[in-house]
């Protein structure tokens, strides 16, 4: 299958509705097939896309992996709804990001329970839109649909089209990979996790720190909560050199990244593994050396400093007789010349 527009990461950044409409452009007057498996985004994007994907009329959506939150919403706008037989669908009540801390005296709490009024009813509204885009897609009642949404559960390819949602179910290349790091991805965008089984792996300590070590040397993501705007981050410049030190610092010359994605084979997972303990154990006799050799400085500057205090074997005090003779002699000669010289 050929697609005309991928949207395969966060709604908003990159996948903005702008960068939407100049692709749908190119697509005028025939139809548009839009590749879609995203946890979701910015719902304000979203909406404007779904408008987009009506106006133009000949749009076929494709849901493949996991379709959640604001790309659910993207699919309503398309003339067809195809989803992978693999795929999971996940609509849910919008939030937003909250933070009250902090010592607040009357006045103040009774202020930011305002603001939190005022943020429920908004939300609620947002609630209410988002429920009967749906309802018009599925032909079910908008009370129907809220309680879908209410109890956010991940739904199958089947669940959906009995429900209206979707038009048809392609078959997927495979069966999802519910693995550790997908499940720490779907946690931190705010959503449940589906009910799928995690394929078994090797070693979860390993495979936990590859999880830390593709998100170290990959692309920054940023995944907003549902119903926030989305944010453009700052993605660092040196990562491609950090990169490269690290593997020569860890020996794995073969470890490859390419499309943002990080593989190793079972013989480099074993090396890594070695060389991170390596690591720690050189880490911790190298904290006891330093605290050694501090300790070994701060005795030999208080030496020092006893030493300053003290008058040395070969030195002796201003005014001992020895200079008490050279000044009388010094001061003899003075007057003789002086004399001589009929100064006096």
């Amino acid at each position: 299958m050929t697609y005309d527009i991928y949207i395969n990461s966060t709604i908003g950044w990159p996948f903005s509705a702008e960068y939407v409409q100049s692709e749908l452009n190119k697509c005028k007057k025939k139809t548009c097939n839009v590749y879609i498996s995203s946890l979701g985004g910015s719902v304000a994007d979203a909406l404007q896309i779904r408008q987009m994907f009506l106006e133009h009329g000949q749009v076929e959506v494709h849901l493949h992996g996991f379709v959640a939150s604001a790309a659910t919403i993207i699919a309503m706008g398309a003339a067809k709804v195809h989803m992978g037989r693999y795929a999971l669908f996940l609509m849910h009540r919008c939030s937003n990001w909250v933070e009250t801390w902090g010592q607040l005296n009357a006045e103040e709490i009774a202020a930011a329970i305002k603001t939190l009024e005022s943020q429920k009813v908004t939300l609620e509204t947002i609630d209410q839109t988002i429920a009967s885009i749906y309802a018009a897609r599925c032909g079910k009642k908008v009370e129907d649909v809220a309680d879908w949404m209410m109890h956010a559960k991940w739904l199958t390819a089947e669940e959906c089209l009995n429900r209206g949602l979707i038009d048809s179910i392609c078959d997927d290349d495979k069966a999802l990979d519910v693995n550790d790091g997908v499940r720490g991805e779907i946690l931190a965008c705010g959503l449940p996790l589906p009910d799928v089984k995690a394929e078994p792996d090797a070693d979860l300590s390993l495979r936990s720190f590859l999880d830390g070590f593709r998100a170290l040397f990959t692309k920054s993501r940023v995944v907003d909560k549902p119903g926030a705007m989305a944010q453009e981050p700052d993605v660092p410049t040196e990562k491609v050199t950090t990169y490269s030190n690290l593997l020569n610092v860890l020996h794995l010359e073969a470890l490859d990244a390419k499309a943002g994605e990080v593989s190793l084979n079972g013989e480099q997972l074993k090396a890594l593994d070695a060389r991170l303990s390596d690591f720690a154990v050189n880490e911790e006799q190298h904290t006891s050396t330093i605290a050694d050799l501090t300790k070994q400085v701060d005795d030999l500057t208080a030496q020092v400093e006893n030493l300053k205090k003290m008058d040395g074997a070969s030195s002796h005090g201003v005014g001992d007789g020895a200079d008490d003779d050279a000044t009388t002699a010094a001061a003899r000669v003075r007057a003789d010349y002086r004399r001589l010289k009929g100064l006096d």
